[in-house]
């Protein structure tokens, strides 16, 4: 694959309709792996749309970028030539680590169901490969800082930083399971960081769009899907911990403040 920021005219195939049936597979099964949860609470009305929407978007951007994975390999797979566009970046940068952490959250309760030991350390393995994760998904994805333009390495600034600050709670959250900083304050840190940087990518990813939009620059149809996935993940972020991020973003400016 040909490494662009797509100001050339794109190569990449139009869409198909089997695209769109492996969208609405990929969507449909990420929206699945959180229906038990909510189907008998809303039946009982114990949680409101509201309580239920973040999850929604969430599981959503998890879909989307099922789906451009599965699309970016396929391409590769058939050997076709195409400039990575940003969005393309995007679905190197967040989806591999999204669609494995929807996996583990399938995965582990039957793992648990047979396993009886050691879950102390199944649990600290499990966050250190979600670390090693994030560090190839960052890897694989800094040849855009070089490739792409300003707004968008901006945007993909603001997911690297998301995923560095997620990666080092991981591992102060396997270190907390053996019994080390257990009472860190720096988990509640890297959570109102991290969230602060998911959300700017969010808002980021919608101004280098707006800047292409005005310089019109045409794109591919599969980088407005990861751009879709980033709006989403952010939404879903800011209606989860928005509040705490800002709180958190409050108390440091008024702790600094002389």
């Amino acid at each position: 694959m040909e490494m662009s920021d797509g100001n050339q005219q794109p190569q990449f195939p139009r869409l198909a309709i089997s695209d769109l049936l492996i969208l609405t597979l990929s969507v449909a099964f990420a929206l699945a792996s959180i229906a038990p949860i909510y189907q008998e609470a809303l039946r009982r009305r114990d949680v409101t749309a509201w309580d239920v929407a973040p999850d929604l978007f969430g599981h959503l951007a998890i879909g989307i970028s099922l789906f451009g994975l599965i699309v970016l390999a396929r391409q590769r797979i058939r050997r076709v030539t195409f400039p990575l566009a940003p969005g393309h970046w995007i679905f190197i940068a967040t989806g591999i680590y999204s669609v494995l952490a929807l996996a583990s959250l399938l995965v582990s309760p039957f793992i648990l169901a047979y396993v009886t030991t050691g879950q102390t350390g199944m649990h600290a393995g499990d966050n250190m490969f979600f670390v090693l994760v994030i560090g190839c998904s960052i890897v694989l994805s800094l040849p855009a800082m070089r490739v792409l333009g300003w707004p968008w390495r901006v945007c993909l600034l603001m997911i690297h930083g998301w995923l560095i600050a997620m990666a080092l709670w991981l591992a102060l959250d396997a270190a907390r399971v053996f019994g080390y900083w257990p009472r860190s304050p720096w988990r509640q840190h890297l959570i109102a960081i991290s969230s602060s940087f998911e959300i700017l990518a969010g808002i980021a990813g919608v101004f280098a769009l707006a800047i292409d939009a005005m310089k019109r620059v045409r794109r591919d149809w599969l980088h407005y899907f990861g751009v879709a996935a980033t709006a989403f993940g952010s939404i879903s972020v800011a209606m989860t911990w928005g509040r705490f991020a800002i709180r958190w973003w409050r108390d440091l400016f008024f702790h600094l403040l002389p």
